[in-house]
């Protein structure tokens, strides 16, 4: 299998650099280096990120320390979603309050 994998891997990346989004192109492309389609599925990429979500994920990775991402005279932060780059306004009221931290 390894060795396989060496043969296409050349291969494999020239078809995903050219970015091919048709079933049509894809199966061809691929059908060139051996493959054949078995199913086909519809597939969507969406994000599922939400504000409750980035208050609980901002407060999981600073914990009780999350005061410090604050400025002294910072009353929210602004966190972008690396993903969809939805955008969220978190403040230090929003991170003392989940969870119930007495913070």
């Amino acid at each position: 299998m390894d060795q396989r994998r060496a043969q296409i891997a050349d291969a494999v990346d020239e078809i995903f650099a050219r970015g091919l989004h048709e079933a049509s192109g894809i199966e061809t492309a691929f059908s060139g280096l051996g493959f054949h389609a078995l199913a086909r599925r519809s597939t969507r990429f969406v994000c599922a990120c939400s504000r409750e979500r980035m208050v609980h994920n901002v407060k999981l990775a600073c914990g009780d320390t999350y005061g410090e991402l604050f400025e002294p005279d910072q009353e929210a932060l602004e966190i972008t979603c690396e993903y969809c780059k939805s955008r969220y306004h978190i403040t230090r009221e929003d991170l003392r309050l989940a969870h119930g931290a007495p913070n």
